[in-house]
C-alpha cells in the first residue's frame, strides 16, 4: 500500500472530511519545491489531523479549527534546503567580518515530538489591518517554559513589502524596517503580552516560508519567547502590525492590534537538575535553563547540547569562528535569583530521547559548565 492510500485509509477512521484529507495530501506531497524529509510521514499526518477535528476554539461566536497541518508549516526549514548559512559582520560601518553562522532545521524525533503535541494546537483565527496590510494569525502552541510558535498569513493586494537580504535568512523583516524608504509603510509585526503597566512585548522572531508565500501575501511562523510567568501568558496574548505615515519631518507613528487570545492548552516541559541544584526545563521547542546567579557578572552561554539514549548528541548551540545556531532566538532573564536562559529550537525534539543537557559558558573570564540528567 503507498503512502497515499495509507493517509487515505487512516483519515477515513477518524471520519474526517475530504477538504481535510485533500489538505493533508497536499502538505505530504512537499510542495513546489520537495526535499528529502519534507514528505509527511504517515502517523504525522493522522495525528495532525485528528487535532485539526478535536482543537477548535470559539472566537466571537465563530469555531476556528486549529491548523491540521500546524508543524508541517511551523517547524519546515523555510524554503532553506534543510539549513542555511550566513556570515556576520561588526564595527562602526558594519563592515568587519565577525564569525559565520550555521543552522539546521533537523531535530530529535520531529515526527514522534509533532504526533505528541498535536493535541495542544489551538486555532487562533484573529485578523487587523493597518495601511492596506492584513495580519491573520492562523494556529499556535504553548509550552509551559512561556514559548511557542504561532503560524500567521501577511497579505496586501498591492505587495508586500519586505527585503529577504536583511536578516537571518528565511527572516521576514520589512521594507520600512531597513529605512530604505520614506513612504507610508508597515515596519513592525509583533506580539504583546499582558504586563502589570498594561501590555509588554514578546521576544520574538518572524519566519516566511518561501515556497508558500507570493509578492502579495506571505504565509510563515513567529516564534515567542515570554519575560513574564505562564500564567501572565496564558490570560491574553494579541499580535500588532505597526507603521507610520508622513514624510521623514512629519512621521506619524501607527498601529492595530488583534483582539486578545487566551490560550488554553501547554505543553509541558521536563525538568533535569544538576548536582548543585541548577535546573534545566526542556519541552519539544525550548529549553529553559537556569544557572548560577552573579550580582556583578553574567553567564555567557557558548555551547548547549542535548545528550540522546543511543550516546550521541544534539548540539544547540556552539559559539566560535564558526558557529552553529539551531535556534531561533534566546534570552537572558531572571527567576527567583538565578540567572534564566531561555531558547526556541529551530527543530522538534522528542523529549523522551533526551537523557540529559550539557551547558557551557564564561562568567569573567572563568568557564562555568553544567551537566543536567
Amino acid at each position: 500500500m503507498n503512502e497515499e492510500a495509507k493517509i487515505r485509509e487512516a483519515m477515513d477512521s477518524l471520519h474526517a472530511s475530504d477538504d481535510l484529507y485533500d489538505r493533508v495530501m497536499a502538505r505530504a506531497a512537499g510542495g513546489r519545491r520537495r526535499r528529502r524529509g519534507h514528505a509527511l510521514p504517515v502517523a504525522a499526518a493522522v495525528g495532525l489531523g485528528l487535532a485539526g477535528t478535536l482543537a477548535t476554539v470559539g472566537i466571537a461566536g465563530a469555531i476556528v479549527t486549529a491548523d491540521p497541518l500546524f508543524f508541517v508549516h511551523a517547524w519546515s526549514d523555510h524554503g532553506e534546503d534543510g539549513s542555511s548559512e550566513w556570515d556576520v559582520y561588526g564595527g562602526v560601518n558594519d563592515d568587519k567580518y565577525l564569525y559565520s553562522v550555521t543552522r539546521s532545521y533537523e531535530g530529535v524525533g520531529a515526527e514522534e515530538a509533532s504526533v505528541d503535541m498535536a493535541s495542544a494546537v489551538e486555532g487562533v483565527g484573529l485578523s487587523c489591518e493597518l495601511v492596506g496590510y492584513t495580519l491573520t494569525i492562523d494556529s499556535m502552541v504553548v509550552d509551559s517554559n512561556c514559548c511557542g510558535a504561532a503560524t500567521y498569513t501577511l497579505a496586501n493586494p498591492d505587495g508586500v513589502g519586505y527585503d529577504p537580504s536583511y536578516g537571518a535568512p528565511g527572516e521576514l523583516v520589512l521594507n520600512a524596517d531597513t529605512g530604505s524608504s520614506s513612504d507610508d509603510g508597515l515596519s513592525v509585526l509583533q506580539m504583546l503580552l499582558p504586563h502589570d503597566d498594561g501590555f509588554g512585548f514578546a521576544d520574538t522572531c518572524v519566519m516566511f516560508d518561501r515556497d508558500a508565500s507570493s509578492a502579495t501575501e506571505v504565509h510563515g511562523t513567529i516564534y515567542f519567547g515570554s519575560f513574564g510567568e505562564l500564567d501572565a501568558l496564558l490570560a491574553g496574548v494579541s499580535w500588532q502590525l505597526a507603521g507610520h505615515t508622513g514624510e521623514w519631518d512629519s512621521m506619524v507613528y501607527i498601529d492595530s492590534t488583534t483582539e486578545e487570545f487566551k490560550p488554553s492548552r501547554v505543553v509541558e516541559a521536563k525538568a533535569y537538575e544538576d548536582e548543585g541544584g541548577a535546573r534545566a526545563y526542556l519541552s519539544p521547542m525550548s529549553l529553559s535553563i537556569d544557572v548560577n546567579s552573579s550580582e556583578r557578572d553574567e553567564f555567557i552561554c557558548d555551547r548547549v547540547a542535548l545528550r540522546l539514549a543511543d550516546g550521541s548528541e544534539h548540539v544547540v548551540l556552539e559559539g566560535g569562528e564558526e558557529t552553529t545556531l539551531n535556534t531561533y532566538f534566546s534570552y537572558l532573564g531572571k527567576r527567583e535569583g538565578r540567572d534564566v536562559i531561555t531558547m526556541v529550537f529551530t527543530g522538534l525534539v522528542d523529549v523522551s530521547q533526551v537523557t540529559g543537557v550539557t551547558v557551557s559558558g564564561d562568567r569573567d573570564g572563568n568557564t562555568e559548565t553544567y551537566e543536567f540528567s
